[in-house]
């Protein structure tokens, strides 16, 4: 990373001009073909820097010529184009120095995406002004924690675990009749181990209607079932799980206990078999109030 040296025959290309502001005020000597900013404390143009991510690394617009302090000032903006130095490499982006007014071949702590592209080997175009974009307002070139505000999308709501990332339940809004739009279902998977029958339970976190219940069995006996309950109520009918990799679900779900309140059991209990097989209940279920 090191400062562009602007050439002493540095100039604005007049066929190739595009002014953004006139008749605003100096509050420094400008260079020519200086990157500006306007100075929200006293609303003078000052020269931009790039030094630290705040106001001075915002750019609104480029002199055409050397401005005393206290002068009017011109600025020139995207698309035009600039006499800027020698022995240029054409398609480089230039990027607002840590120098007031000077440019730099790579990323600086104000800006880590570039105002100006060399188009040949002593001219550059400007390609952007506000609004600013810094690595304190996007990151550089990425968003990361810093740059996702805790309101509606936290990190604690975008799970990120050793075994993958992505969202949960957690963010799952509820979901009531008439809805236009619809909601994003929740599914539970109760892992049952085989051995003597008996109850799996969960305890859920949040409260969940129980729409459809699916039980697939890994190893075979003979008259094995499931039913899914809320604690010790039934909600499914005992659902057949006897040969392994045969799917089953339920043909019925009671009304009075499909409902399971935040903090509550959600349990799965092997019956009618001698045991109950290794099997994996999922249970599928909306989020509601």
């Amino acid at each position: 990373m090191a400062l562009i040296t602007r050439s002493a025959l540095a100039s604005l290309d007049a066929n190739q001009a595009h002014q953004i502001l006139a008749g605003l005020i100096a509050g420094e000597d400008l260079d020519i073909c200086a990157p500006c900013y306007i100075k929200t404390s006293d609303k003078l143009v000052w020269m931009s820097t790039g030094a630290a991510a705040n106001e001075a690394a915002e750019v609104v617009g480029f002199t055409a010529r050397h401005v005393h302090a206290g002068e009017p000032v011109t600025l020139f903006g995207p698309g035009s184009r600039f006499r800027y130095g020698s022995a240029l490499t054409p398609g480089n982006v230039l990027y607002l120095g840590a120098t007031a007014g000077r440019l730099d071949d790579g990323p600086t702590t104000g800006d880590a995406f570039g105002y100006a592209v060399v188009v040949d080997t002593t001219d550059i175009v400007i390609l952007r002004m506000q609004p600013t974009l810094t690595s304190a307002t996007v990151g550089a070139g990425s968003i990361g924690t810093t740059e996702l505000a805790n309101v509606g999308v936290t990190q604690a709501k975008i799970e990120v675990g050793a075994a993958g990332a992505g969202l949960t339940g957690l963010v799952a809004k509820f979901i009531a009749s008439g809805n236009v739009i619809g909601g994003i279902p929740v599914i539970h998977h109760i892992l049952m181990v085989a051995g003597a029958n008996g109850d799996t339970d969960i305890t859920l976190t949040h409260k969940t209607r129980i729409v459809a219940v699916f039980v697939h069995p890994r190893t075979s006996v003979t008259s094995a079932a499931v039913t899914v309950k809320n604690v010790t109520n039934a909600i499914t009918d005992a659902i057949i799980a006897a040969v392994a990799g045969v799917v089953n679900h339920q043909l019925s779900l009671a009304i009075a206990y499909d409902t399971i309140a935040a903090g509550t059991v959600l349990r799965a209990t092997g019956s009618g078999g001698a045991t109950q097989p290794d099997c994996d209940v999922y249970v599928l279920g909306f989020r509601v109030a």
